[in-house]
């Protein structure tokens, strides 16, 4: 038996969990793109002693609570991704997440967070980590998005700073995708003054400023790719002179926009750390609907075309 599991779509779902609960060899690598049930979730746990990389897109409406299960009790996990760049994921429905409570992992009685067994073998950490307030984004674009919890704003900030502070712990870490995956949805909503929003945007996630605990992660001096895309952060000239400074690993970092704060960092990046790529988003209006984001380098000295645009239809 080997200590590999890749299974893709086209098996049902109900054939995952036997394969999980007869291999009688701890998996090292899983890598599944079926849906999970919850009894299939709780077999893929038995795994995480020996679990070095898991790669799972399609695990339920319980995707925090195992994801949480499988942070908090596998020694050896180095890689953990639940979203994907390839275009063909597009539309291969609900990606799991973590709720920000569930990451925090605080101890109701101490206050301090629970001890999790990857904290020093975690490489790469490729998830979306939702459930954070944010007051400070306008009201109409966050009102269609019925999982968004209202929280007076020092809730917000106290949940910001925690979960910065279980980032902190991963002192290993080289890539750090916080993204949402925006492939699986492809449409838009109008905001009150007839601006276009996309209505998959992540706005209940980590502005990533050093207001908001950004600085707590100065330990991760590995740190080589950040991942920001389609997260309503608020990184300017400060956040990436204070990254330049305390990840001198740091090579790429995705998903700035380009307008305000964003643009002004990028900036900043290409006068004194040419050596940081920025991949840079722009939101183009089309005609009939469309909203096109269009991709391309810093370091590129004209806008050009990138093949991973994506175009969002209503």
């Amino acid at each position: 038996m080997t200590d590999h599991m890749h299974r893709s779509g086209g098996m049902p779902r109900q054939a995952i969990l036997p394969l999980l609960s007869d291999c009688r060899e701890s998996l090292k690598y899983i890598q599944n793109d079926v849906p999970l049930t919850q009894d299939s979730s709780a077999a893929m746990a038995k795994h995480c002693p020996s679990l070095e990389e898991l790669h799972v897109t399609k695990i339920g409406r319980d995707s925090s609570k195992t994801l949480h299960y499988i942070l908090l009790s596998s020694p050896k996990l180095r890689v953990l991704v639940t979203s994907h760049d390839d275009l063909s994921w597009r539309f291969r429905g609900f990606i799991p997440f973590i709720v920000a409570k569930d990451f925090i992992d605080e101890d109701p009685h101490l206050g301090s967070l629970n001890s999790w067994e990857c904290e020093q073998s975690l490489r790469v950490l490729k998830t979306k980590i939702v459930g954070i307030p944010r007051p400070d984004v306008p009201r109409y674009q966050r009102r269609h998005r019925s999982s968004y919890v209202e929280a007076p704003a020092c809730e917000g900030k106290r949940l910001q700073h925690r979960v910065y502070e279980r980032l902190s712990r991963f002192t290993n870490l080289e890539e750090l995708c916080l993204r949402h995956n925006a492939l699986t949805s492809d449409h838009t909503t109008h905001s009150s003054d007839g601006e276009k929003e996309d209505s998959d945007f992540q706005y209940e996630c980590l502005d990533m400023t050093l207001e908001s605990g950004l600085d707590q992660l100065k330990k991760l001096k590995n740190l080589k790719v950040l991942d920001v895309q389609w997260m309503e952060q608020r990184i300017g000239v400060k956040e990436v002179e204070w990254m330049t400074l305390h990840w001198p690993q740091l090579r790429e970092i995705r998903g700035l926009f380009d307008s305000g704060c964003n643009f002004k960092a990028t900036e900043c990046l290409r006068k004194n750390a040419p050596m940081v790529k920025v991949l840079l988003l722009k939101r183009i209006p089309r005609s009939g609907g469309r909203l096109l984001i269009e991709s391309f380098e810093s370091n590129s000295p004209l806008f050009r075309f990138d093949s991973n645009a994506l175009e969002l239809f209503e």
